[in-house]
């Protein structure tokens, strides 16, 4: 500290400095969050759709009313879900739970498979209202919204094995050698 009193120059540029980098990272974190507001909510994705398409007002009406039943219905899953999770990692302290455990476990396989099923459900209602021209481009869309599966769940997630094998032995070599 003392160097930095001696040095009155340095001392105001370390503020300067200070304050410039607490300036910078306050505005691009606002920046982030306006950019995911804008662009990563359920309306934009609509929207996408919805130009995409080139749905009449009468579509948009139906697509609202379609959107609004599925995401409700999705909600009430994942409130289920996260229940029945924390119910089985409440067992986690239990003795003689692995009974408890599976049946949870099936419970909590049941519910993804009822989340699957709704939104099976929901993009077929949203096909269903579409004219054959917008069919065929619906069906772009969805396969190639489910080529490259965000979620990171799937193929595309699957890591290689590692080298030399699951316990550790080298492969045969190519070739016989």
């Amino acid at each position: 500290m003392d160097f930095i009193r001696r040095n009155k120059l340095l001392g105001g540029a370390v503020i300067v400095l200070v304050i410039f980098n607490a300036a910078l990272l306050v505005f691009l974190w606002l920046g982030r969050l306006e950019n995911n507001r804008v662009n990563n909510g359920p309306e934009a994705k609509g929207r996408f759709l919805e130009e995409s398409l080139n749905l009449s007002p009468e579509q948009i009406e139906q697509l609202e009313v379609i959107k609004k039943e599925h995401f409700k219905r999705i909600e009430q899953y994942q409130r289920d879900f996260n229940e029945t999770r924390r119910q089985l990692h409440g067992l986690l302290n239990t003795e003689n739970s692995d009974q408890k455990a599976r049946v949870l476990s099936g419970k909590m396989g049941d519910i993804q498979s009822r989340i699957e099923i709704s939104t099976f459900e929901h993009f077929a209602s949203i096909r269903a209202i579409c004219t054959p021209e917008q069919q065929q481009t619906f069906d772009k869309i969805i396969s190639e919204v489910l080529r490259k599966e965000p979620s990171g769940n799937g193929p595309q997630s699957v890591r290689p094995p590692p080298q030399g094998g699951p316990e550790g032995n080298k492969p045969p070599p190519k070739g016989g050698r």
